[in-house]
């Protein structure tokens, strides 16, 4: 629950008591994704100024921070830190910069993704492995396995990746946008409209997805893929993954047996 106060007037030195992303304050900036988000929404007017002298060279700090938030959030293995749900808050406003540093020239992580020991290709292939089979309470599309904090659910994450890989990697890309496509062609809204982060007429091909494994959250069994007897296990077994995760959250066993 939310709940709004009434602060009376202030010095402006205690104002940082209570806006987020003030240094030394004291101020406990929530879950692990809240202070990525809040300094992702101040990247992302950066790179909008970018053709300004004044923040030319700021831009190009956007470019390291990103890296360096890259690693924080996602592992060597692609696994994630966050519940399902709860990686849009952080993952979205990333890839979002990401996008907007490739159309301003200054940074292409997509295309250098190597550098960055391939943690958004791996990424990419986590989050297609946690599609469930289609599931018929939903229309027979498939739901993202729900973690942490968390529904099943659809995610538009696909097709942004898919759209940032389509030069790069395009297998990879089209693989993506089949994964977006039997989830349902999802958008969202969390850092800013994904009809304009998406290109859904890029080429699409069934991920055709089996076992994995992802050090630090996850491994799936599955078998049948696209048949009537599709059957998928997932075991939540690692440490990474941290953010909006409960005690029970570790050792839980999500099974879809024979579609």
């Amino acid at each position: 629950h939310w709940m709004v106060h009434s602060f009376p007037t202030r010095r402006s030195s205690d104002l940082d008591n209570h806006t987020p992303g003030q240094e030394d304050t004291g101020l406990n900036y929530g879950t692990a994704n809240m202070p990525l988000t809040f300094g992702a929404f101040r990247d992302m007017f950066i790179v909008y100024l970018a053709g300004d002298p004044a923040y030319t060279a700021r831009a190009k700090q956007v470019a390291a921070r990103l890296g360096h938030n890259l690693t924080t959030q996602i592992n060597e293995h692609g696994a994630h830190m966050g519940g399902m749900h709860y990686i849009e808050a952080s993952f979205s406003a990333l890839v979002s910069n990401m996008l907007l540093l490739r159309q301003a020239g200054i940074a292409d992580f997509f295309a250098d993704d190597a550098k960055h020991g391939s943690r958004l290709t791996k990424f990419a292939e986590f989050m297609m492995h946690a599609l469930t089979p289609p599931d018929p309470r939903f229309g027979n599309i498939r739901k993202m396995i729900a973690t942490g904090d968390g529904s099943y659910e659809s995610a538009d994450r696909y097709g942004v990746l898919a759209t940032g890989f389509a030069q790069a990697n395009p297998a990879l890309s089209a693989r993506l946008m089949g994964a977006w496509t039997q989830n349902g062609r999802h958008h969202a809204a969390m850092f800013g409209s994904s009809v304009m982060k998406v290109d859904d007429e890029l080429p699409a091909k069934d991920p055709a997805l089996g076992s994995a494994t992802f050090p630090g959250y996850y491994s799936v069994l599955r078998a049948g893929w696209g048949t009537p007897h599709e059957t998928a296990v997932w075991f939540i077994n690692g440490d990474w993954y941290r953010d909006h995760k409960h005690p029970g959250d570790g050792g839980e066993v999500i099974i879809y047996a024979l579609s």
